[in-house]
């Protein structure tokens, strides 16, 4: 929905998508509202603005939307947006200097439905998006999700992001499926690449999540055992056998204890623990030390 206030801004940026930059016509479209801004990537192509159509990403279809993350439309929006807006206000009360124009890490992009809000708060220049399954590049690419848009490893060592630092990075529902091996190399891996004072901002997911019906409909899931392991260790995870790396499973369904990342990472401390819209995950604000 494009409300009618809207129109002047919609109709510069509309102009200037023929002419101009990419960064010209996001800074128009930062004019909106930051709800607005990111509720637009909905509606698009919009027949109304072809040329804004053309120079931003497309939404990704429902199938996708759905296949990722188990909605789709304005009701997924509404977690989406919540998360990015707890972003700003995270890095901005905590580093205390505005996130505008700061070098943001999606880790785990999937189709891109974090990186278009974060266009918002910087330049696609600026945007590193990465994801380990080629699938998920390959929708991003094909959508034209703005940002540095790059395949990553399961296990990396790396990241593909040039001599980038990053001031906020973020991972949104991807901790919530790695295996220990691929979460302990991700966590280790990132914090090389951090800023001193920038924030790595994480979602996990509790140890209720075994009592969910699901777990006890399928008769191969030991409930019992992933929580007893979740009580000595603080980590529990049940893999898919179909999704593996080096000759293991690296994705299934993750639960971490905040304790686990304190004992095991002191290159990270904990500097906030929160609950957002999606109230099956917690979110963990982390930064280097």
């Amino acid at each position: 929905m494009i409300f009618k206030a809207d129109l002047p801004v919609f109709r510069a940026a509309e102009a200037v998508a023929s002419v101009g930059s990419i960064e010209e016509v996001l800074a128009l479209l930062r004019r909106l509202t930051p709800m607005d801004f990111g509720r637009m990537f909905l509606d698009l192509p919009h027949p109304d603005f072809p040329d804004l159509s053309r120079v931003l990403p497309r939404m990704a279809s429902e199938k996708v939307q759905r296949g990722w993350t188990g909605d789709a439309g304005y009701s997924m929006y509404r977690k989406t947006y919540d998360f990015a807006l707890r972003l700003e206000l995270y890095f901005e009360s905590i580093c205390r200097r505005p996130l505008a124009g700061g070098t943001i890490l999606d880790f785990g992009c999937g189709w891109g439905r974090m990186a278009r809000l974060m266009t918002y708060f910087t330049d696609p220049r600026n945007l590193y998006c990465l994801d380990p399954l080629q699938e998920s590049i390959n929708i991003c690419v094909d959508d034209g999700v703005l940002g540095n848009i790059r395949l990553s490893d399961y296990h990396p060592d790396t990241l593909p992001i040039d001599n980038a630092r990053i001031d906020l990075g973020y991972a949104y529902s991807v901790f919530t499926h790695t295996s220990e091996r691929a979460t302990r190399t991700a966590l280790n891996t990132i914090r090389r690449y951090m800023k001193p004072d920038g924030l790595f901002v994480i979602t996990v997911r509790p140890v209720e999540i075994w009592n969910l019906p699901e777990f006890g409909e399928n008769k191969q899931v030991d409930r019992a055992a992933l929580i007893e392991q979740f009580a000595q260790t603080g980590f529990a995870f049940l893999p898919n056998p179909h999704i593996r790396s080096d000759d293991e499973s690296v994705y299934g369904v993750t639960t971490i204890s905040p304790d686990w990342i304190s004992r095991n990472f002191p290159n990270w401390r904990i500097v906030k623990r929160d609950r957002g819209e999606d109230h099956s995950q917690y979110i963990l604000v982390l930064q280097p030390c």
